[in-house]
């Protein structure tokens, strides 16, 4: 049981983690850049404490493709903090909208797919 709760927990983070990165986006297109970092840093610690959450699961979810976007995505948040701290504040906007919001829709609705099955079993 404690299981589907913890299911049920990653789909709701992950649910609250496009919208912090929708804000962001949002923020940093409106000039707000430095003031995003922190959101950033909070997104960062969510997405690891999905990936640990799921971890005892994902042997149970079949085949899936979970920790590739996982990875995929580390990375991807990687150099966006790479970009905050070089300031490169046009790459950060583009790979905001283009490359890192994409990438964590996949995740997540990979997320999503596997889990929900998970759950409906």
């Amino acid at each position: 049981m404690e299981q589907f709760q913890i299911a049920s927990d990653i789909i709701s983070l992950s649910d609250t983690i496009i919208e912090g990165l929708e804000h962001i986006k949002k923020r940093v297109y409106e000039g707000y850049f430095e003031e995003t970092y922190y959101l950033l840093e909070d997104i960062t610690d969510a997405v690891a404490s999905i990936n640990k959450a799921a971890e005892p699961i994902l042997p149970l979810l079949g085949e899936n493709r979970i920790e590739q976007h996982a990875e995929h995505l580390n990375r991807l948040i990687d150099e966006m903090i790479s970009n905050y701290e070089a300031q490169r504040i046009e790459k950060a906007k583009t790979d905001m909208q283009l490359v890192l919001i994409p990438a964590f829709k996949e995740w997540k609705n990979e997320l999503e797919r596997c889990l929900s099955e998970y759950i409906a079993s």
